[in-house]
């Protein structure tokens, strides 16, 4: 028994689980970041991209847990959770695959010798793969190499697909639908999902009734211990981004770690709602939280063409500080403009499933999330 349907989280869980996104992305921001400018993930005898690979395992976790929670206190349909998802991930996806191709464009034309690091065979259809979430399936990995952070759409397309249909399909016969969708994700996704089905339960199981310090401390102990567990039990039973499984070669180490973090939800969430009125700031740091899909997603290439481009007398460290701004700066700016744009997404998507209603009789609702 979880949460009941209809029931809010409250401002200060809201605000939780916000900075902890917020601190994901900027994670994994950073330690690309990192790389690029000094090309290795070594930090004084500390191998950053365990860090930005468990940020990885917060947000699938996170993703099962609010993507659980807004299905199940929201249930208006399969149409109308397809259009929300999709309109949630084109309305970034789409734009991250334009300026990803006009990046790499920009390195061909000014910087030939660093765009020679990011090509790859069939780089064209690599852009259209990514296109369709099918970067990863099967014994595959082949993202686009100026934008890697694009694998774990794949990933998440695909989580969505099967448990909207495992939701909203309860009937047998159609729970084929179901195995067709798995047949063809494939066993590199397959192996990720018990992450995100974590976050869910997190969400759906009967929370624990502890003070709310306890609840503090236990949700840093737990992720920080996952940390830990991914630090001194990594690469089980392959170290990443080897075939056949690539950014799942780990998927045992990732799923203990993905137990601390879902356990780590699971307490947080059950803190009770403060009778604080909520802050003024909290509005405007929501704003913010928001922006962590595009920093996710777009700061990859554009980190890569700005280091390129910006030419200056500056030492290492304080070229790497400025470009990092540079591109905070556009990514604020580009995040807000499509955050801006999301209602012509969720209607282009409405458009589209109500000519799917009217071919194959299924009802759909024209509303929006």
């Amino acid at each position: 028994m979880g949460v009941k349907t209809g029931e809010k989280l409250s401002w200060r869980i809201s605000y939780i689980l916000d900075s902890l996104r917020l601190c994901a992305a900027s994670i994994v921001f950073i330690v690309h970041g990192y790389k690029i400018w000094y090309h290795t993930f070594n930090l004084q005898g500390f191998d950053l991209e365990i860090i930005a690979h468990f940020s990885v395992i917060v947000f699938f976790a996170l993703s099962g847990y609010l993507i659980s929670y807004t299905t199940f206190n929201n249930d208006r349909g399969i149409m109308q959770y397809a259009q929300a998802r999709l309109s949630r991930l084109y309305s970034v996806l789409f734009p991250a695959i334009i300026i990803t191709a006009v990046c790499q464009w920009v390195l061909w034309q000014t910087d030939p010798q660093t765009n020679i690091e990011f090509l790859k065979p069939q780089i064209g259809l690599r852009y259209v793969l990514a296109t369709f979430y099918i970067t990863d399936v099967w014994f595959k990995s082949a993202t686009p190499p100026l934008n890697g952070p694009l694998w774990s759409l794949g990933y998440e397309f695909w989580y969505y697909v099967i448990f909207g249909l495992w939701f909203y399909y309860r009937n047998t016969s159609k729970r084929l639908f179901i195995f067709i969708a798995a047949l063809v994700a494939g066993p590199s996704i397959l192996l990720m999902m018990p992450i995100w089905i974590l976050g869910g339960f997190a969400y759906k199981i009967k929370k624990p009734v502890l003070p709310t310090w306890l609840s503090y401390i236990i949700f840093i102990v737990l992720l920080m211990g996952g940390l830990l567990l991914a630090y001194n039990f990594g690469g089980i039973p392959r170290s990443l981004g080897y075939a056949p499984l690539y950014y799942a070669s780990q998927f045992l180490t990732d799923l203990a770690c993905g137990v601390m973090v879902a356990g780590a939800l699971w307490v947080i969430t059950g803190m009770k709602g403060t009778s604080q009125p909520k802050p003024k700031s909290l509005n405007i740091f929501r704003k913010v939280a928001d922006l962590t899909f595009p920093l996710y997603i777009l700061h990859f290439p554009l980190l890569v063409v700005v280091k390129s481009l910006l030419k200056v007398q500056l030492s290492t460290t304080m070229h790497f500080v400025v470009c990092m701004l540079i591109v905070v700066i556009l990514v604020s700016m580009i995040g807000t403009y499509l955050e801006a744009k999301r209602p012509w997404w969720n209607q282009l998507f409405a458009n589209l499933l109500i000519r799917i209603r009217k071919t194959t009789n299924v009802s759909v609702s024209k509303a929006t999330v």
